[in-house]
């Protein structure tokens, strides 16, 4: 399964290596791009190489003003898309291990407000999950 843990991608860190290479901070850059809200703005970019998303808008505003080379740029999207494919199929291993562990089925019934009673599913009714 996926993690909460943030990471960055190739595009990212290729994006926050040309702004270095300029000698720009994010605010700088973000008012070199013509955004109203600058420090906000700045905030976004710099999120943006630390591994959140960024929207459509600022990702391109952000490629426009640093003009990264077009076979660079392509070759981290690629990566980025490798790396994503894998992760999902990791994902998909690690789920389907979970799915196929046995689990013995049961019933939590209400009996009326505040009162529950469990009760086990009678074998006849469960089927192991076919492949």
């Amino acid at each position: 399964m996926s993690s909460n843990v943030r990471r960055s991608s190739h595009l990212s860190r290729h994006l926050a290596a040309l702004r270095l290479q300029s000698g720009l901070r994010p605010g700088q850059l973000a008012a070199r791009l013509g955004a109203n809200n600058v420090s906000k703005v700045g905030g976004l970019i710099r999120s943006f190489e630390i591994g959140e998303p960024l929207c459509e808008y600022w990702l391109d505003k952000l490629i426009a003003g640093l003009q990264p080379d077009p076979a660079e740029l392509r070759r981290c999207l690629e990566l980025d898309q490798a790396e994503a494919e894998q992760q999902l199929e990791q994902d998909r291993v690690a789920w389907e291990a979970w799915a196929d562990e046995p689990i013995d089925p049961y019933l939590w019934i209400r009996y009326m407000p505040a009162v529950y009673g469990v009760w086990e599913v009678p074998r006849a009714f469960c089927t192991p999950r076919e492949t």
